[in-house]
């Protein structure tokens, strides 16, 4: 987790970099390990309850850590109207679960 802030602070990679390879890495240890469950199987099922499937969420939220990173670098304006600029924490944009 630290080294994924790390790289996220020094720009090496950004929340969604991250983000593509968790879900890689999820993907090839559900062969044998079946850790998550996986609600984005069936994207009618998503849709008909209503919910967003875990990656959805990933996805949207480190496009918005991203830009809270390129605003707190003075490098997108228009992120700051979404509160941009100041990260959540120290650890702003690195995924993670808990099971």
């Amino acid at each position: 987790i630290v080294e994924a802030a790390r790289a996220l602070d020094s720009g090496a990679l950004t929340s969604g970099d991250l983000v593509a390879h968790a879900r890689r890495r999820v993907d090839v240890d559900a062969l044998t390990s079946n850790a998550f469950t996986r609600d984005d199987k069936d994207a009618s099922t998503t849709a008909s309850t209503g919910r967003q499937s875990m990656w959805h969420r990933a996805v949207r939220d480190a496009r918005a850590s991203d830009a809270r990173r390129r605003a707190s670098d003075g490098g997108d304006a228009g992120a700051s109207a979404s509160g941009g600029g100041e990260l959540a924490s120290a650890l702003d944009g690195v995924p993670f679960a808990v099971k």
